[in-house]
């Protein structure tokens, strides 16, 4: 903090006073004459002190002209009060509830150009605190979002903020318009601006965080925002920063089941109709604190997750599971199964859940077996209903797999053996729904064992370099185990722990018996 020159302890006893007074013409004359004279008189630290104290509250004034004389004077503002104190003042009085558009616009003002000027490195936080929270337009807000563009893009006053890389091409992309439509295309144009600049900056992460954060913010219009601007994220970004940022969503999104959905898609005629732009748009305009309308948002960043593309370049393990050791779940294993508990968490089946299964298996195609093999045998120290659940449901889509694959005319036989083992693991699973689909599973890959040539499903996918050491059965081999395990299906059904009495008996049997 920088001295304040000549001012005494005992020369602002009265005008603090008047600072203070419930009269707004007496708080006027008391801070005019505090910011006159505060190089007029003798200097001590208490003074110092004071005058701080009476400078941050004004401040907090909700009287325009008081504000506006508090900031008539940047440069000795700046020189009183600590840039910790000062900013973190006008945070909480630009966001207040009470503040009205034009104190609003004061404290934006002074920001943009006196603090920002003075203090280049705190930019970043001035635009993602004070800025973002009023950049939103909607019917009951456009002249606030207007003015803070203005202020923020140096269109209306000095700004220090405008040459931000996040902020490159905005100012091309404004229009002086109340009509709705306009409005819902700036909010769209300028979130999808700033996300394509924050994709190249340096401070890429810095912006994520910010964003990805406000997504459960208790404001509605920042909330609004941050899912326009990560929604946009998501579409514009690629390869390993947007598989990274697509997890981190699925985490910031506050969501744990879809159950919300329900009432808010019942009347739309689709889901493409539902979260389309011109649609989201519209309803952040007319209604941006409306629970349909976060659902509408919601709905909209959700649905692209399944269509995050598959890093072709890397040998994904579905079969492996967070542990202590140095290799964790590769992140696109982290978000497919995200999605699909996501998807699987709601008990009507409307067309959000739907759309998103559809959208995976799709993504998934040929490794759709392994991924639910993967979830089915996923930490199985973990026994809640939601974990039983998503194991009954992945068995039961695996069944349903395999019996498709069973029934296929015209295809070649693929000899699916290597899912056996996940297929034992599942047979002791604590939960009997869960063992039943794996019997039928059982049962359907009896049905495919055959005497022609098969190619072998996903060896590589599962042992990768060690795929030559793995022993394969025979095809009558694999048969014989196989009819054997699904002639003691009800067995299995009924006793979790019955898997370890049958291998006993079957490997006890003579060789051709076997």
């Amino acid at each position: 903090m920088r001295n304040i020159q000549g001012l005494s302890a005992t020369g602002i006893q009265g005008r603090s006073l008047a600072i203070t007074s419930d009269d707004v013409q007496a708080r006027l004359s008391g801070l005019r004459e505090l910011l006159e004279n505060i190089k007029t008189e003798d200097a001590d630290a208490t003074a110092a002190e004071e005058v701080q104290a009476k400078l941050m509250a004004c401040l907090r004034e909700t009287d325009e002209a008081v504000l506006r004389l508090a900031y008539s004077k940047p440069s000795l503002l700046l020189q009183s009060v600590p840039k910790e104190d000062l900013l973190s003042t006008i945070l909480a009085a630009a966001s207040a509830s009470s503040a009205s558009r034009h104190i609003i616009s004061l404290h934006l003002a002074f920001l943009a150009d006196g603090f920002a000027k003075q203090y280049p490195d705190e930019r970043i936080k001035i635009f993602q605190e004070a800025f973002v929270p009023n950049l939103l337009f909607t019917k009951s807000r456009a002249k606030q979002a207007s003015t803070a563009w203005n202020l923020l893009l140096g269109i209306e006053g000095n700004s220090a903020m405008s040459d931000l890389g996040i902020l490159s091409g905005c100012s091309e992309l404004l229009q002086p318009s109340l009509d709705a439509a306009i409005m819902g295309e700036m909010n769209l144009k300028l979130s999808n601006k700033l996300a394509e600049n924050a994709i190249y900056l340096e401070k890429t992460e810095s912006h994520c965080d910010f964003f990805l954060a406000k997504l459960t913010d208790s404001d509605p219009y920042m909330r609004c925002f941050a899912f326009l601007v990560v929604r946009a994220f998501l579409e514009r970004a690629s390869g390993g920063l947007q598989l990274n940022f697509a997890c981190r969503v699925v985490e910031s999104i506050g969501l744990a089941d879809l159950e919300g959905f329900s009432s808010v898609l019942k009347d739309a005629r689709s889901l493409g109709e539902f979260i389309q732009y011109e649609s989201v748009s519209g309803a952040v305009v007319s209604k941006a604190s409306s629970s349909s309308t976060l659902r509408r948002l919601q709905a909209s960043v959700i649905a692209l997750l399944p269509g995050i593309s598959r890093p072709s370049s890397v040998q994904i393990e579905w079969l492996k599971h967070d542990s202590k050791e140095k290799h964790e779940v590769h992140p696109y294993v982290k978000l497919t199964r995200a999605v699909y508990a996501l998807a699987n968490s709601c008990s009507s089946l409307h067309s959000l859940p739907t759309n998103l299964l559809r959208a995976l298996f799709l993504g998934l195609q040929d490794e759709a077996l392994l991924f639910l093999a993967g979830v089915w045998t996923e930490d199985l120290s973990i026994t809640s209903l939601g974990q039983e659940h998503l194991r009954r449901v992945a068995l039961s889509h695996a069944a349903a797999f395999l019996k498709a694959q069973a029934s296929a005319e015209g295809s070649d036989f693929v000899d699916f053996q290597v899912v056996v083992p996940a297929l034992l693991v599942a047979l002791g699973l604590s939960d009997k729904k869960s063992r039943q689909p794996a019997v039928e599973c059982l049962k359907h890959l009896v049905g495919m064992q055959r005497e022609q040539r098969a190619s072998l499903y996903a060896v590589e996918s599962i042992y990768g370099e060690r795929s030559s050491e793995v022993q394969i059965l025979s095809t009558a081999d694999c048969n014989k185990y196989l009819k054997a395990l699904t002639e003691k299906g009800d067995s299995f059904a009924a006793d979790a722990e019955y898997l370890p009495v049958f291998h006993r008996e079957y490997f006890s049997l003579p060789k051709q018996s076997q």
